[in-house]
């Protein structure tokens, strides 16, 4: 008996418009070339399967705050703003930008069946509504954690990181050497702080700019410590005068806008007025005064002093401080794709309290960080040289996210950020 003839398989038009134009293949092209209904019935399956996949992720929400699925407001527009497929945003092979939004979609069911929530706990959910992703190693929150996986924020958070920050900048083993001798010869009463502060001052001459503004920021330090504890070293790195960049500690609306007073701001200044931040402090001076939460609101208002940041003044990134005691952890935030500000630690160190602890605090570690931040702020945190892009990447602040913050405090609440000994 002669075997049977296989069947042609017979290829649905769709379908096959779609294989002869794979390499162009767009969402768009695919609806101008089809009828609505075909679509319509499309967006209905993938929204179902996509449903079904947050459902499952946000049944894994801790108990306290379940989230209602029912309720979910799912956002299929995943475009850019010029309505094509070019501003999703890839990493290691996944789409950042579907992702994110199903974090958003996550949170806004939280919203949507608890009105308010705990800021110590859901931090990061917070800023989300709000279109900042807040990415600090080893400091994710557990629904983040579900949704990206630990594996993928951990090597965002590094490549970000490393991108935006040189954690390699060189310092001369020679003036290393010549540093710590001076500075340990203070501590031991040796030398006098005024020899100190001429040795080093002699020595930054022949520096190149970081590095001189670096020293000078220690010289202040001998000189300042006492009293003023940060501003003598941050006012060195941080800023610079003869460059028209000012660090100044003042409790007033950012000319960004917005309700809230950082404590300090970095700004650029032309002739008597200053004309945009590119930068913003935090700072609870007692260490053991400053509850979880309102640590946890200085760190969610500086991600939005950036982005506004950002978003007015068309940088291509922004620098963050927050101080805790003697504990200063710095942040960058960059707009990485549409409607996402990435917000990332870069840096923390512990300030000496004294002039005794001084020389544990000159390493060769903290030394080369000191250094890229100062490089931070001249590299990174400036006017665009494509504004263009940053305008067409950008989303709208939520003004009401105030409203949605749990105003109840509690120190046994859990909380992903490190904040010192906290």
């Amino acid at each position: 008996m002669p075997p049977k003839k296989k069947s042609k398989i017979s290829i649905p038009d769709d379908a096959q418009w779609c294989l002869d134009n794979s390499r162009q293949l767009t969402f768009r092209k695919f609806i101008e070339k089809f009828d609505y209904g075909q679509c319509t019935q499309f967006i209905g399956s993938v929204t179902d399967q996509r449903l079904q996949s947050l459902r499952a992720k946000a049944s894994c929400v801790d108990t306290d705050h379940k989230a209602d699925t029912t309720s979910f407001r799912l956002d299929l527009t995943t475009s850019s703003s010029n309505g094509t497929t070019d501003d999703f945003w890839f990493f290691r092979g996944k789409n950042m930008t579907r992702m994110f939004k199903d974090y958003q979609t996550i949170v806004h069911g939280l919203i949507d069946k608890h009105t308010t929530l705990p800021v110590e706990s859901y931090i990061n959910e917070l800023a989300a509504l709000t279109h900042i992703l807040v990415l600090n190693k080893h400091q994710h929150s557990s629904i983040a954690m579900r949704v990206f996986s630990v594996e993928l924020l951990d090597e965002l958070t590094a490549s970000l990181s490393s991108e935006s920050m040189n954690y390699s900048l060189e310092f001369d083993d020679s003036y290393y050497m010549t540093l710590t001798k001076t500075i340990t010869n203070l501590s031991m009463s040796n030398t006098t702080r005024e020899q100190a502060i001429v040795e080093l001052t002699v020595m930054s001459a022949d520096m190149d700019y970081g590095p001189r503004r670096l020293i000078r920021g220690i010289t202040n330090f001998e000189s300042e410590l006492w009293s003023t504890y940060f501003d003598p070293l941050l006012s060195c790195l941080l800023c610079d005068p003869d460059r028209l960049v000012h660090l100044r500690w003042t409790n007033a609306i950012p000319i960004e806008g917005g309700k809230s007073r950082p404590d300090a701001v970095i700004a650029k200044k032309q002739q008597l007025e200053y004309e945009g931040s590119i930068g913003h402090g935090e700072v609870k001076v007692g260490q053991g005064n400053a509850s979880k939460y309102l640590l946890c609101m200085d760190t969610l208002r500086l991600a939005i002093f950036n982005k506004n940041a950002i978003d007015v003044n068309k940088l291509d990134g922004s620098l963050a401080f927050q101080i805790h005691g003697f504990n200063i952890t710095f942040f960058v935030s960059r707009l990485v794709s549409h409607g996402i500000y990435a917000f990332f630690e870069i840096a923390y160190l512990r300030f000496p309290q004294s002039l005794d602890d001084l020389p544990s605090f000159i390493t060769l570690k903290n030394i080369k960080l000191l250094l890229g931040i100062n490089d931070v702020v001249w590299r990174l945190c400036k006017k665009s040289n494509d504004p263009v892009v940053i305008t067409g990447r950008y989303k709208e602040t939520l003004a009401s996210l105030e409203k949605l913050i749990d105003t109840s405090k509690d120190r046994a609440r859990s909380c992903a950020m490190r904040y010192g000994s906290s």
